[in-house]
């Protein structure tokens, strides 16, 4: 019986403390690629830069403004070994100086930020970089969270 609790206990508490991307991305390319696109914006682009995690599954971009610092958290996977594209899903937006963002599509100042990052740093690789990046178009089930 404890074990059946505490089993419950543990999915209730790992499903509640992942919360859903703020927005999806398509690259068309591997994530080697993407990373490659990143690393050549910031030798670009002084007030930006990026770093990986230990796991290589995060990518944290920051971007030095003149009032503020900016930092995105970014997951990848790769959507399908047939084709050579990646999913970045956009997981955290926040400014360190004004302490606003966050997580979730509903904090403080979000909309200014995700505004920021796809029109100030996506807008760029696109430009600059010539990277394929598009919003992902989520069915249904994706949209609702049921997988």
């Amino acid at each position: 019986m404890v074990i059946v609790i505490g089993g419950f206990a543990y999915f209730v508490g790992g499903v509640s403390a992942t919360s859903p991307p703020i927005k999806k991305y398509v690259y068309h390319g591997g994530f080697d690629q993407f990373e490659k696109v990143l690393a050549a914006h910031s030798k670009l682009d002084s007030s930006f830069s990026f770093k990986k995690d230990t796991t290589g599954d995060e990518i944290y971009i920051y971007v030095h403004r003149f009032r503020a610092t900016l930092e995105y958290n970014l997951l990848h996977r790769n959507l399908d070994d047939n084709i050579n594209a990646t999913e970045i899903d956009l997981v955290m937006a926040y400014d360190t100086t004004n302490k606003i963002g966050g997580y979730g599509i509903k904090a403080d100042g979000m909309k200014d930020l995700l505004n920021y990052f796809d029109n100030n740093i996506i807008v760029k690789l696109q430009k600059e970089e010539h990277a394929v990046i598009e919003v992902k178009k989520e069915g249904f089930f994706e949209r609702i969270n049921i997988y």
